[in-house]
């Protein structure tokens, strides 16, 4: 187990540089690194980028399953993508989850994370329509503090940011960079849930952050 959580750790510190645009888990929204509930969730998120990044307010809708250590998620949304048209473009995208370590009567959870994204930002006569890639992977540390009717969960995730360019007809683009997000997370014992979060990512002297809140329902399920 230490030596799962040390390659995880390495992964997530590695750093390369790169350009420009910036991408959450979802571009505009936070990547949310946490253990994902057994059954299934529901959830929904607002994310405001800063004006480094070329994007406006974007959302996602969210669905997880979680069953013992393993969680997946698949994410579709859209983001205001202000140039080369100001224009809101569709994305989709999806996680898979590892909790390492941590369980119910223990309060620190280490989480091992790896995601995907996809979308397109349409050209104008003068500049080509692009396809994006973006995949994230780190491990994420988290703390329940427990207390009557709620867990309150704070959490910060180191990660390597690796994202992708395609113009049309011309070269692809990729970088690797490090990123770190971190937030925290209100769960009630009715299965509703509150969560914000905070990402931060650097390249080529700019800063990229993102804000996003968000709700969650969980349903657990038999079996789960």
């Amino acid at each position: 187990m230490k030596r799962l959580i040390v390659v995880a750790t390495i992964l997530a510190l590695g750093t390369v540089a790169g350009p420009r645009q910036v991408q959450a888990q979802l571009p505009g929204i936070p990547v949310y690194n946490m253990p994902v509930p057994s059954g299934f969730t529901l959830a929904a998120d607002v994310g405001f980028p800063s004006n480094s990044t070329g994007l406006g307010t974007s959302f996602a809708a969210t669905g997880a399953l979680g069953a013992g250590p393993f969680g997946f998620s698949a994410s579709v949304g859209g983001t205001k993508v202000e140039s080369p048209a100001d224009k809101t473009e569709i994305t989709i995208g999806g996680t898979a989850n590892w909790k390492l370590f941590g369980g119910p009567l223990i309060p620190l959870a280490v989480n091992l994370q790896v995601g995907g994204s996809y979308w397109t930002v349409e050209g104008t006569p003068s500049i080509a329509k692009t396809k994006n890639i973006h995949v994230p992977a780190g491990v994420s540390v988290v703390l329940t503090i427990p207390t009557p009717g709620l867990a309150i969960k704070p959490w910060i995730a180191p990660r390597v940011d690796y994202s992708r360019v395609e113009p049309e007809g011309g070269s692809a683009v990729s970088s690797t960079d490090f990123a770190w997000s971190a937030g925290i997370d209100l769960g009630f014992l009715s299965g509703l849930g509150i969560h914000a979060a905070y990402d931060w990512l650097r390249r080529d002297g700019t800063t990229f952050s993102t804000i996003g809140v968000g709700g969650s329902y969980s349903l657990k399920t038999p079996g789960f």
